[in-house]
């Protein structure tokens, strides 16, 4: 029997290959098609929820300053010309009152202070003031003292002190008893000065929580002792 020999040397199967091939890579260009329409699909969907979204807020929005206009349309009908008028008045009188009270000075602060803070040795005769430009007065007493050691001491008891600036003792001088007369100069601060302070100083605290409970409580004052017959 003579050897049969194959004719060609392209396998008889290369054509089934080639068929798998193609279908394989159709499925998977069909596969990523659709994962790609699905995307866009959502992409398409989140975009008109939100556009919707935004459109309903702005109306929503519209809708609350087309009310809260009508209410303060409402409300400004309501108040009276009158009534205004007189309420702002009434402000105006509460806020030149606060002024003129911040502004306003009294001098018993700076009595009661020079009161507290002359040495025993120490003696002021006379005083004259000038309101000062940089607020406050500006002060000059007239004093005397026992000797140079009691004048040194108040010296230093105005010197701590922190409502006078500008501090100057002058024109010293001797008296036929040997006492030293002196002037003294300096700039008294607004503070110490102020009525506002001095207001404040005199109104007491308010009443805490605990004080207005403790307040409120009446003490039981019947007698529980038992009683018989």
């Amino acid at each position: 029997m003579e050897p049969k020999f194959q004719s060609s040397f392209i396998p008889k199967d290369s054509t089934g290959s080639q068929a798998s091939q193609m279908g394989s890579f159709k499925n998977r260009k069909e596969s990523g098609g659709g994962l790609l329409a699905f995307l866009a699909k959502t992409i398409f969907a989140v975009s008109v929820i939100a556009a919707v979204g935004v459109f309903g807020y702005k109306f929503y929005l519209r809708y609350s300053i087309d009310k809260m206009k009508g209410e303060l349309e409402i409300a400004r009908i309501d108040v009276e010309p009158d009534t205004v008028a007189e309420l702002v008045r009434i402000n105006n009188r509460i806020h030149s009152t606060k002024d003129l009270i911040a502004g306003h000075f009294v001098l018993s602060p700076f009595f009661e202070f020079l009161e507290a803070s002359t040495a025993t040795t120490v003696r002021f005769t006379d005083i004259d003031y000038l309101t000062s430009e940089e607020g406050g007065i500006q002060v000059t007493l007239a004093g005397e003292a026992n000797n140079y050691g009691a004048l040194a001491l108040q010296a230093d008891i105005f010197k701590d002190s922190p409502y006078l600036t500008n501090q100057l003792f002058s024109d010293l001088k001797l008296d036929d008893q040997g006492n030293v007369l002196f002037t003294f100069n300096a700039r008294v601060s607004s503070e110490l000065l102020s009525y506002r302070r001095k207001v404040e100083q005199l109104t007491p605290p308010p009443a805490t929580t605990e004080e207005v409970v403790a307040e409120e409580q009446v003490p039981d004052g019947t007698n529980n002792q038992d009683s018989t017959i």
